[in-house]
C-alpha cells in the first residue's frame, strides 16, 4: 500500500513537472 501512494505521488510529480514544461513553451511561441 505504501509502495503504491508513493507512486501515485511519483506520477503527480511527472505530470506536474511536463504541465510546466508545456506552459513554458506556449509562453515562448
Amino acid at each position: 500500500r505504501l509502495r503504491h501512494k508513493l507512486s501515485s505521488h511519483f506520477d503527480g510529480e511527472i505530470i506536474q513537472s511536463v504541465r510546466g514544461k508545456g506552459y513554458v513553451l506556449l509562453m515562448k511561441n
